[in-house]
């Protein structure tokens, strides 16, 4: 009689198991734990927040969590398709500036302006010096969008990145900066 007990428990057990994994997979919500300081202040490590897997269309400053090759990462939209912001050509490398204002006394072949492709999202770290990001691996496509954060606060004090190079801007700058397609490296 114990061993009847026993399975009928044991089934039990397992039939509540399957409707709560299931309850789980079919509600869009899922608890994330912030692992790391590339987002601080604004989310801290081993900070507990709830992201939501149905993705709107992005916009700049949403917080979204991105798969990559570095792992599933949690960022801030910095720009979107058809956003143009200026890489830097040090030593042969190109690093995306995103957090400086350009000038207009850059020095010839040193600037490019580079466009966001469509379908991608460049995805930065509120604490752009503790953080691995766009600036890194580069775009990274809306399809790697795992889930995003609804509500989530501003960028705080020194997340700050510059807007989008406007088309005036871009415009004043053309003599001394090439676009991406004329230039002589691809990346």
């Amino acid at each position: 009689m114990a061993h009847v007990l026993a399975i009928n428990n044991s089934i039990k057990a397992l039939a509540a198991s399957v409707v709560v994994l299931g309850i789980y997979t079919a509600q869009p919500y899922r608890p994330i734990v912030v692992s790391g300081a590339s987002m601080a202040p604004t989310y801290n490590d081993w900070q507990l927040i709830v992201a939501d897997r149905r993705l709107p269309k992005l916009q700049r400053d949403d917080v979204v969590v991105v798969k990559t090759e570095k792992g599933v990462l949690l960022k801030r939209v910095a720009y979107v398709a058809g956003d143009s912001y200026l890489q830097w050509n040090k030593m042969g490398e190109k690093w995306d500036m995103v957090q400086v204002v350009p000038s207009k006394n850059l020095a010839p072949d040193c600037y490019r302006v580079a466009t966001v492709p469509a379908d991608h999202i460049y995805v930065v770290g509120d604490n752009l010096t503790r953080s691995s990001d766009s600036r890194n691996f580069g775009p990274v496509p809306v399809s790697d969008v795992i889930a995003w954060l609804p509500g989530a606060p501003k960028p705080g004090l020194g997340a700050q990145t510059v807007p989008p190079l406007g088309q005036s801007l871009i415009a004043a700058l053309s003599p001394r900066v090439r676009p991406i397609a004329d230039s002589t490296a691809t990346e």
